[in-house]
């Protein structure tokens, strides 16, 4: 059982899905910025000056999602919306694989593998059998969030461990 809550990151910074695009921005926008500087070329300047904006907008909204896992359920709250799923309501633990054009559902020990085709997700459902779609809100219904080794260990021990069938 655990003693304390657990709280974690939506997003996955060991992901070199998280990690190539926000290297881009930062490169790019920084390059931009320098060479307008320099360069006295104010478009250059407003656009990397812009494209570092964009970017650390995107960090703060990104990072600013956090997941808590406790003995009572699972939570997602961010700026915008508040989620939670009681262990006993859940129905569905599964793992999909989501990329530009589709969202293949795999078997949770094949999450392990690495991928570069796609981000990997964990999802948790109050549906059985249930399905994620690309694009699909998370909801009191169903919670989903990047994948990482440890929390699929620590998500199938709480709910193996905290339910009522």
């Amino acid at each position: 059982m655990i003693k304390n809550e657990m709280v974690f990151s939506f997003a996955n910074w060991k992901s070199m899905h998280m990690i190539f695009p926000f290297l881009v921005l930062i490169l790019g926008g920084g390059l931009l910025l320098i060479a307008g500087f320099y360069g006295n070329n104010t478009v250059a300047t407003y656009l990397g000056g812009g494209i570092l904006i964009l970017f650390f907008g995107m960090f703060y909204f990104i990072f600013s999602i956090k997941m808590k896992v406790n003995e009572i359920g699972i939570g997602y709250f961010s700026i915008f919306k508040t989620a939670f799923i009681n262990w006993n309501d859940v129905k569905t633990i599964g793992g999909n694989i989501a990329t530009r054009y589709s969202n293949l559902e795999t078997d949770l020990k094949d999450l392990n593998k690495v991928s570069i085709w796609g981000q990997k997700f964990l999802f948790i459902s109050t549906e059985e059998n249930a399905h994620v779609n690309w694009g699909q809100k998370i909801s009191t219904k169903l919670i989903y969030f990047h994948f990482r080794p440890e929390l699929l260990d620590l998500i199938t021990y709480c709910h193996e461990h905290t339910t009522t069938h």
